[in-house]
């Protein structure tokens, strides 16, 4: 950050950022599918990661021009993914929980803004006891268009009262990144998820980390220039 900048909010996907959903939710999408009967090519699921419920859905129906075996497929997913949350077959990322007591314990705020759902993103951050940490949150039904477009961003921004030169966001996806982008940020700290393909793709951030001790040795980089 420049000199006349201070560190004073971190932002914070979920899915894939903090929580290491991507790879459940892709092997419940597979599922899903196998259990319908209908075909699909793996890779197009994968292409999903880090996108909304709306576009998925989209999607789905673009595929079987059929409205109820789109409601069908989507239903299945998340009465499996749900029940490998419950069986303890989803886990938080690496540090996850330690970058959130790290944060607190400097006085940053900390915000969520994930294209989840508000109703499943809770239920999943509260099997984790996360939801306390966050000073603020908004979730996919919160705004008019989700990732990549900015809304989710700048809905954030606005609920944070912070200077947008004062705020650093996490995220592993694309999709997210270039949402935060579009929505003007400076500061955005790739983490990419490895149980996804992209998480190769260069996009031209401001960090890139492999885990939140990464990211909690580059925030006090920051700090100590602040």
């Amino acid at each position: 950050m420049k000199s006349n900048e201070k560190l004073k909010c971190v932002i914070f996907d979920m899915d894939g950022c903090l929580v290491d959903t991507e790879a459940a939710y892709m092997k419940s999408w597979r599922r899903a599918f196998e259990i319908d009967g209908f075909p699909i090519d793996y890779n197009i699921i994968n292409s999903w990661a880090g996108l909304g419920a709306i576009y998925i859905n989209d999607e789905i129906y673009r595929l079987t021009h059929d409205i109820n075996r789109t409601r069908k497929i989507r239903q299945l997913r998340e009465d499996i993914f749900f029940q490998l949350l419950e069986d303890g077959k989803v886990e938080l990322k690496l540090y996850a929980k330690e970058i959130l007591l790290f944060l607190r314990e400097r006085n940053i705020k900390i915000g969520l803004a994930s294209s989840t759902y508000k109703f499943k993103a809770l239920r999943i951050l509260e099997h984790f006891k996360l939801s306390n940490f966050f000073d603020f949150m908004v979730f996919g039904d919160q705004v008019k268009k989700l990732k990549p477009a900015p809304d989710i961003y700048l809905k954030a921004l606005e609920i944070s009262k912070e200077n947008i030169s004062n705020c650093l966001i996490f995220e592993d996806s694309v999709s997210g990144v270039k949402a935060a982008k579009e929505a003007g940020f400076t500061y955005i700290v790739h983490i990419p998820d490895s149980s996804i393909l992209q998480c190769e793709v260069d996009l031209n951030t401001f960090a890139k980390v492999d885990n939140f001790l990464e990211g909690m040795k580059l925030i006090e980089k920051i700090l100590e220039l602040g």
